[in-house]
């Protein structure tokens, strides 16, 4: 799916600005109900809250609509604002995937995060309180809440 910001001149079609994915790469053991998640923002929209806003909007989707139990993410050693950015929106650290890549003249880490249904539950009652949680009374945000909640606005 496409992260696309609003053009400024509403008779444009809006600009994308990254993209954002659930896959499942073994889709012969559905019964574990889990994904792994993919976000790539371009260098110039980087650090606005886009790849956060995404993230939360497909946390939302794979949680609460596709009923998934577990979404697992990946960043590698020279990208530490995106390990930053996973953790802080509430992803665990399960591993490193020591030197596993060569770019740039040089062997680079992996590291291997992933956050659990009940995690982002928690999370969602952290950010806003549990009376009015969306899956409790089926109430939706907008994207600005959102990013608000997130700590991105």
């Amino acid at each position: 799916m496409y992260i696309c910001h609003p053009s400024s001149n509403s008779s444009r079609d809006p600009i994308p600005v990254g993209a954002i994915s659930l896959s499942k790469p073994d889709d012969k053991h559905v019964q574990h109900a889990d994904a792994y998640m993919s976000v790539i923002i371009a260098a110039e929209h980087q650090r606005k809250g886009f790849g956060r806003e995404a993230i939360a909007w497909a946390l939302d989707f794979a949680f609460d609509f596709a009923r998934l139990h577990r979404v697992e993410i990946s960043c590698y050693g020279w990208n530490i604002g995106a390990k930053r950015l996973y953790n802080s929106i509430g992803f665990t650290d399960e591993g490193t995937r020591r030197e596993c890549v060569y770019f740039m003249g040089g062997w680079h880490d992996r590291y291997e995060m992933a956050m659990l249904e009940h995690e982002w539950r928690d999370k969602w009652r952290d950010l806003a309180n549990a009376e009015t949680w969306a899956p409790k009374d089926g109430q939706r945000y907008s994207t600005e809440q959102v990013a608000k909640m997130m700590g991105s606005a």
